[in-house]
């Protein structure tokens, strides 16, 4: 059986792992602007400003149904298609520790780099 491996980017969220492809991560900002949107959905009320241009920025631990942890983050630039062949969208997320780089693989059982 083939090995397949990939570069992917882990973190965590309110101490949940979190795995993102390794193309997907294109930035990281520890002096962040966010700014509150009102009326905007919960999961997605803050903008987060770089460059004089304002990505949404996921909020996952309201998805999660929990409070964010506080105020210590990193803030993730990431990039993505909605479906193959349209346009690249970007948005942004919270970290509460910098995400580490890390090869895996499609023949580890789960948790083997935690």
């Amino acid at each position: 059986m083939k090995n397949n491996t990939a570069a992917a980017w882990i973190s965590q969220i309110n101490g949940h792992w979190l795995a993102i492809g390794g193309y997907e991560l294109k930035m990281l900002s520890k002096d962040s602007h966010i700014i509150n949107v009102s009326g905007a959905p919960r999961h997605c009320h803050e903008l987060f400003l770089m460059e004089n241009k304002l990505f949404p920025v996921i909020d996952m631990p309201y998805l999660l149904g929990e409070q964010k942890n506080g105020d210590d983050y990193v803030i993730g630039l990431l990039t993505y298609f909605e479906q193959a062949q349209q346009q690249m969208l970007h948005g942004a997320i919270r970290f509460d520790t910098i995400p580490e780089k890390i090869m895996v693989s499609d023949e580890w059982e789960v948790g083997r780099w935690i």
